[in-house]
């Protein structure tokens, strides 16, 4: 059943690269997305929801790593059981996000300067030149119960929220935290002296990499069909 799923997840991949929801209605009243000119999106039919509650330390886990400062490489994509799905993809969506890619080859190639505290990875060919996190329009309400969303995207350098890219929302880039023996990463949105664990998801209905804070209350406020996915630096 698993394989079938993820076969399904796979296929779905190679389909269109859409934008995130156009509207929620709540309490009567439409919010329309910054993004989206009102136009419906147009939904892939198939639903692949992944659940994994017990799991064996994953391929990347187990592999020993090494990093010698700075690093450039990828960034693998798997489920939370550690199955690879793919990788982080150099070439954008239309919203400027960052996509998934099947092949190593079409893999974005990230730099890592640093491996302690929060950190930057640095992206090339991008005006922005940083993977980082800009706002959806709920804000940054990162808690337990909020739909709240970020998108990843190329942002400028940064250790605290700030306007200045695509998306046209507040912005930062140092929030990766790097496991210094499996190098994986994961993320935090910070603001002033804190900061609240954000959880990494694809979203099947929109193409795309994001983060949230309850995957949970995410889905019940728009609908998408997500998939909770964990990040990896690969050096090269």
């Amino acid at each position: 059943m698993l394989l079938a799923l993820t076969l399904c997840f796979l296929a779905s991949l190679s389909g269109f690269v859409l934008g995130h929801p156009t509207s929620v209605a709540r309490n009567g009243v439409t919010y329309s997305h910054p993004l989206h000119d009102g136009k419906p999106a147009k939904i892939p039919s198939q639903l692949t929801l992944i659940s994994v509650d017990k799991r064996q330390p994953s391929p990347f886990e187990l592999v020993p790593r090494t990093l010698t400062l700075p690093a450039t490489g990828t960034i693998s994509v798997t489920f939370t059981s550690g199955s690879l799905i793919g990788y982080v993809a150099s070439t954008l969506t239309s919203d400027h996000t960052f996509a998934l890619t099947l092949s190593s080859s079409s893999a974005a190639h990230v730099t890592v300067s640093r491996s302690t505290g929060f950190i930057d990875l640095a992206v090339a060919s991008e005006p922005y030149g940083y993977v980082g996190a800009a706002l959806g329009f709920q804000g940054s309400d990162f808690v337990s119960g909020s739909p709240s969303y970020a998108f990843m995207t190329p942002v400028p350098e940064s250790s605290s929220p700030e306007n200045g890219n695509v998306i046209g929302s507040q912005g930062e880039s140092q929030i990766w935290y790097i496991d210094s023996t499996t190098l994986e990463l994961t993320a935090s949105w910070r603001s002033g002296t804190s900061s609240s664990p954000l959880i990494i998801f694809y979203d099947e209905s929109y193409g795309d990499l994001d983060f949230t804070a309850d995957l949970t209350a995410f889905t019940d406020e728009y609908s998408d069909r997500v998939i909770q996915v964990r990040l990896w630096f690969n050096p090269a």
